[in-house]
Order: structure tokens, then sequence, then C-alpha cells
């Protein structure tokens, strides 16, 4: 078998051109990503301060810790990948029962912000995304399991809804 040993490449101007162009286009477009990117996360965490703000200390059930306890575990549940019988990696038995434990409207709050900005990876999907509790919820569940937890924070005598 014979190989061909290839001394140069020959590119006119205007394959260049092109070349550039494309480059410059692949750029411009990360940039823009990144910056967009920014500005939604910068405005997340600007809501989760203003939520914080109006929590109401001496209306709230648990410690802090216990609140980022139950952030994490509802998390875990909405990262399940199936292993608990959860449809496309959510128990949502789990993420139930995480809503059944809140008392308040103040415990919601705070859950909201414990839960704070996490980054999840949705089945069948390419990449990750960085999610406040709502959106992870309204991304990871159907429109009628997330009835479910609204009727599970009325039964609990909760005035605040997802």
């Amino acid at each position: 078998m014979k190989s061909i040993a290839i001394k140069s490449i020959k590119i006119d101007r205007r394959t260049m051109a092109y070349i550039g162009m494309a480059a410059a286009a692949a750029a411009v477009t990360a940039a823009v990503i990144i910056v967009r990117r920014t500005r939604r996360k910068d405005a997340s965490e600007e809501a989760l301060q203003q939520i914080e703000a109006s929590v109401q200390h001496e209306n709230l059930t648990y410690s802090p810790e216990q609140y980022i306890v139950l952030a994490d575990a509802l998390e875990g549940h909405l990262s399940d990948n199936g292993l608990s019988g959860g449809l496309l990696g959510v128990n949502q038995k789990g993420v139930y029962e995480v809503f059944r434990k809140l008392k308040t409207d103040d415990d919601l709050k705070r859950l909201y912000t414990a839960f704070g900005i996490r980054t999840f990876r949705k089945q069948f999907t390419i990449g990750r995304r960085e999610l406040n509790m709502a959106q992870a919820l309204g991304l990871l569940m159907t429109s009628g399991e997330v009835e479910v937890i609204n009727d599970i924070l009325s039964e609990n005598g909760l005035n605040m809804r997802l």
C-alpha cells in the first residue's frame, strides 16, 4: 500500500475569506450565548434576593439548615434518573413529599431561596441548564404534576402556588 504525502495545501484568498468569516461568526455567537446566560443568571439571583428579603422569619417552620436539606432532597428527586420509578428521571413521589413538609408561605419562599440556582440536565437533550426551583419543576415535570404540588400546598394552608 502506497501512502501519499501532501507537501502543501494551497488555499486561495476567497476560501480564506470564507474561513475567516465563519470563525468570526462562531466567536460572535459564543459571545452572545455567554452574555445571555450571564444576564439570565443575574436576574434569577436578584429575584432570589428579593424573595429572601420578603421572608418573615417568625413564620418559618424549620431551621435554615433544614431548608437546605429539603432543597437538596428536591434536587435529588428531580435528578433521579428513573431509579425510584420516576418517569424521565423524576421521582414524583419524592418531590411531593418535600412539598408536604411545607406549612407556611414563608416555608415555600425559604425553600425557593435555599434551592437557589442549580444545574440540571433534562433527559434526551444535550447540555445542562442552570435553573431556579420553579424553572426546574416546569422543565422536568408535567403541568399535571405541578398541579398536584399546588394541591398539596393548598391542603397545607399555603396561599402561594407554583
